[in-house]
């Protein structure tokens, strides 16, 4: 039986399997998780949230005092797809309610209604119901929302669910945009990130402050279209959202869900701690399905092993004599992502590649005879209107259509390009003919598709491509069924092949095997990605700046902790006299990542080590691709468990000075020691690139494991744990 009125002390004392449902009356309702309190208010402006918090060894409050919770929903419903939008809001309701039940196992769920709401000159057009969903034993309170409409010519267009104001004051926020970006509060930008593309790569946001934190995802499995938002408040909080654009929007209907949960939760620490609450649900989900790396047998072992990236343009005779170079000086197989290939312009006539230059077929198996795998570029989202095959093969059958029946035009090099609907069986035709011509006629390791783990989905409304109208799941499943019938046609001519994309959006995981990341560098960056996805994915692509010898190693070091495949040389720069040390250093980094990928690239990040000592921090502008002054530690950490239970801790000094640091090592913490006691510990501590030879030191007296050393510029070294 629900109880009402009893204290949070006494309820969270409770029995085991109790009711979360510690209070409940007409203006009051509180829920009791793990650790995780959410507390509801109900008065005559209507039904809000009052507080969330952490309960613990340490109570926090997460929403500003005196912050007055906003209006939970909006629902923006259209006459058709052209017509005119209307958005219904709590505050027009006839009145509310609420109750509660019981369900099993220590659940208790709120059923809340706002009934009667307005639907622009319509009175009483909308009933709006909200279930928050808490279990004892979770951390996490879950959020859906349906609706009864009874205005006939309407159709839900899309949802502003949930809404959590007031959050802080200050503290700071990780978005999912690039490898996962840190603002302090206030934030010095707004943060609306178009999902699934680089700019939100993931459907969560987590805030933390003084140690504890509150976490914010759209459980969605079908991976819909949607933006989380993080927006400033006043006085220094923040407000967390998802606008959500679901199928069949504007399409009529009597009632509408949004068809799967919203996660708001409680939890201790910062980004990282967030990440893997997201990172338990994510890996169920259909673009982990495949399961990690080093299990799959559908990922070439050329590619498990790959740490060296190249990126030449243009002339077979050229591509040909980059790539021998490189891989004569780094003695290791290497990707070459190779632009240009074809005779038609960069960025226009797409996707017209064939004929390709003179002689590709011919460099093709040089360079994969030395083990310099190819991987030509092909736009993987664009279909240029003015070529003859858009006119031939009608290009605009498989076009992502707007609203009005128009297209999606994207310019650049000054020609109109359309966006193509990865859901239409023409585009998938048109991607699967380039790509088996590749794998078979020419037998290329690999085809890169640009922009599809980039770019955002389009809304697309056409009625032939079998898909419901407006947003929903359609484009990532469109996607992921053509990149698995790209995967099957290919490996049958080439089991080497491999097909990458620009970015990392998680939804196309499973059908690709790597994400380039060349684009997606800037300052305030965490290795959020890498934590929800190490193991199950590659990342490529850091060009790094040879004029510019700090920003270089600065990319590079970061790029090393942060668990990606080495380097995007673009020239044979790097192999003039004056950068000897700078080739040096990118050299070792992808040697030590090849010899210990059992970690960086088959392993669980873990979190990033703690380092102490007089380290200092190195700052430089970086030139390529953006503008960013960038501040970095100058010893760059990460700490990974591979596959078979071993713990390795990685640091790089990407300064230009010797740096001495120590690093405690929390045994517990990483999962190193599983009890209280002296374990019987092998340990393994190997210095690279080196420019003075000094032993690293290991302090293990009393409980103590300490690390330390001093690290000469650009020196790089491995400590490995088994228990």
């Amino acid at each position: 039986a629900l109880r009402t009125g009893a204290s949070v002390v006494e309820r969270l004392n409770a029995a085991e399997g109790a009711s979360p449902l510690i209070r409940m009356d007409d203006e009051h309702a509180t829920l009791a998780g793990d650790g995780l309190i959410l507390r509801l208010a109900r008065d005559e402006a209507g039904i809000r949230i009052g507080q969330i918090g952490r309960f613990g060894a340490a109570n926090a409050s997460f929403l500003a005092p005196g912050a007055a919770g906003e209006e939970l929903w909006a629902l923006t419903f259209s006459r058709g797809q052209v017509g005119e939008q209307e958005i219904v809001r709590p505050a027009t309701a006839a009145r509310t309610e609420w109750e509660a039940t019981d369900g099993p196992e220590g659940e208790s769920t709120l059923r809340l209604r706002w009934l009667g709401c307005d639907l622009g000159e319509q009175a009483d057009a909308v009933d709006v119901t909200v279930t928050v969903r808490v279990a004892r034993d979770s951390e996490l309170s879950h959020w859906r929302i349906a609706w009864d409409n009874r205005a006939e010519e309407f159709g839900i267009w899309d949802i502003d669910f949930p809404r959590v104001t007031g959050i802080g004051s200050g503290g700071q926020v990780c978005v999912p945009s690039r490898w996962g970006k840190v603002y302090d509060l206030p934030m010095p930008v707004a943060y609306r990130g178009p999902y699934p593309s680089g700019s939100a790569f993931a459907q969560m946001l987590c805030w933390w402050r003084d140690g504890a934190g509150l976490y914010a995802a759209a459980h969605d499995p079908e991976a819909g279209v949607k933006q989380p938002r993080a927006l400033n408040g006043a006085s220094g909080t923040v407000e967390f959202g998802f606008t959500i654009q679901p199928a069949a929007m504007g399409v009529p209907a009597a009632e509408g869900a949004l068809g799967y949960e919203v996660a708001i939760g409680a939890f201790d620490g910062d980004w990282f701690d967030a990440a893997k609450i997201y990172r338990e649900w994510a890996l169920g989900q259909f673009w982990t399905r495949l399961g990690p790396i080093y299990e799959r047998e559908d990922v070439a072992q050329w590619w498990k092993e790959c740490s060296l990236s190249i990126r030449p343009q243009g002339d077979p005779d050229w591509v040909t004599e980059m790539g021998t170079k490189l891989q004569a000086e780094f003695g290791m197989d290497a990707v070459l992502h190779w632009y240009v290939w074809h005779q038609i312009p960069f960025d226009n006539d797409y996707p017209d590649y064939f004929p390709v230059k003179p002689g590709f077929g011919e460099a093709v198996k040089a360079l994969q005879e030395i083990g310099v795998h190819v991987m030509p570029y092909v736009n993987g989202h664009l279909w240029d209107t003015d070529t003859q095959s858009w006119i031939d093969e009608n290009g605009f059958a498989g076009a992502a259509l707007t609203p009005d029946g128009g297209l999606y035009i994207e310019g650049w090099q000054q020609q109109e390009h359309a966006v193509m609907c990865p859901h239409s069986a023409k585009w998938e035709e048109k991607m699967l003919e380039i790509a088996t011509r590749l794998s078979g006629e020419y037998g290329t390791d690999g085809i890169y598709l640009d922009q599809i783990g980039a770019a955002s989905p389009r809304l697309c409304f056409s009625e032939e491509h079998g898909h419901p109208v407006g947003g929903g799941g359609f484009w990532t499943r469109g996607y992921d069924t053509l990149l698995a019938e790209m995967r099957e046609q290919c490996h049958a001519l080439n089991p080497d092949f491999i097909i990458t994309t620009e970015s990392h959006a998680e939804p196309y995981i499973a059908g690709l095997d790597g994400h380039l990341m060349c684009n997606l560098v800037g300052a305030n960056q965490v290795p959020l990605y890498t934590a929800i996805y190490g193991g199950y994915t590659q990342t490529f692509g850091r060009l790094g700046e040879v004029a510019n010898p700090a920003a270089f190693r600065m990319e590079h070091g970061q790029a090393f902790s942060f668990g990606s495949i080495m380097g995007r040389i673009n020239s044979l720069l790097l192999l003039e006299p004056q950068n000897a040390e700078l080739l040096a250093y990118l050299k070792s980094l992808a040697e030590i990542r090849r010899d210990y990928r059992e970690f960086m690239a088959f392993g669980e990040m873990l979190r990033p080590p703690v380092i102490e000592g007089d380290v200092p921090d190195v700052t430089a502008q970086w030139q390529e691709k953006t503008k960013d002054f960038v501040t970095l530690p100058a010893v760059q950490a990460s700490a990974w468990r591979a596959p078979d239970g071993r713990v390795g801790f990685f640091y790089t000094n990407v300064s230009d000075e010797d740096v001495s640091f120590e690093h405690a090592v929390d045994l517990f913490a990483y999962g190193i020691v599983q009890e209280e006691g002296v374990a019987r510990l092998e340990t393994r501590m190997t210095t690279f690139n080196a420019r003075e030879e000094r032993e690293p030191e290991l302090d293990t007296t009393g409980d103590r494991y300490v690390v330390r050393h001093t690290l000469s510029p650009m020196e790089t070294m491995a400590v490995v744990i088994r228990r």
